[in-house]
């Protein structure tokens, strides 16, 4: 389905002398197919129980690039601020988890906020607070840290929530509100660069999801 979907976006693209709207929304269809047929058959690996692909990623980079799909993938009476240092930050990962893992937290804060708002993205280094209420996956305190967050200001959570966001299949948004895929796909990332996450969340006063990746070259990564 991906694959006819991509091939005709494709032929749409080239054979015609599009104005620059219509052709950025073909672009981000087809950017999201791609997107879609990476995260096939990652699904496909983690079934059969395989390894998933590490890679050489540049957070700084990739997240910059995907700041237009990020937007249009939460539709009107949402703004997305997002906050990147100047330096690379490397990590091993698998690319298209975290573009997946980003736009589940994406919409994960827009579900939190029905009224629309404004959903902070910022990236840099750093390590955890002490004392972090909810951390899943290993800290090394010798290894230097990726810190990738997503903060919004909506409904927050119960600390029985927190403790089961990342199960797979749990779910607050109901059988037609969410596959309950979203916090499990964010610990697959942490997991595959060796990193752990972090949630800051409490009822009416918003939520922060924080992951932690090693970089690339430092510590024992």
């Amino acid at each position: 389905v991906l694959t006819v979907l991509g091939c005709n976006l494709d032929i749409l693209r080239s054979g015609q002398d599009l104005p620059g709207k219509s052709a950025g929304l073909i672009d981000a269809c087809i950017e999201a197919a791609s997107l879609g047929a990476s995260l096939a058959g990652r699904l496909k690996t983690i079934a059969r129980k395989g390894p998933l692909t590490s890679d050489r990623v540049d957070l700084c980079a990739l997240i910059g690039e995907s700041r237009d799909l990020l937007q249009r993938s939460i539709g009107n009476g949402y703004e997305i601020d997002v906050k990147l240092p100047e330096a690379r930050l490397e990590v091993l990962t698998d690319t298209a988890l975290v573009q997946v893992a980003l736009l589940n937290l994406i919409g994960n804060a827009r579900d939190a906020m029905p009224d629309g708002g404004a959903i902070r993205v910022k990236l840099n280094e750093g390590k955890p607070e002490p004392g972090s209420r909810v951390l899943r996956g290993n800290y090394d305190d010798q290894q230097r840290y990726a810190l990738l967050q997503v903060t919004d200001n909506g409904c927050g959570m119960t600390p029985e929530v927190k403790e089961k966001v990342f199960e797979a299949f749990y779910t607050t948004k109901g059988s037609e509100g969410g596959t309950g895929l979203g916090l499990s796909t964010v610990q697959d990332l942490a997991k595959s660069a060796d990193g752990f996450v972090q949630i800051d969340s409490d009822p009416d006063k918003g939520t922060t999801i924080k992951v932690f990746m090693p970089l690339f070259g430092s510590g024992t990564a």
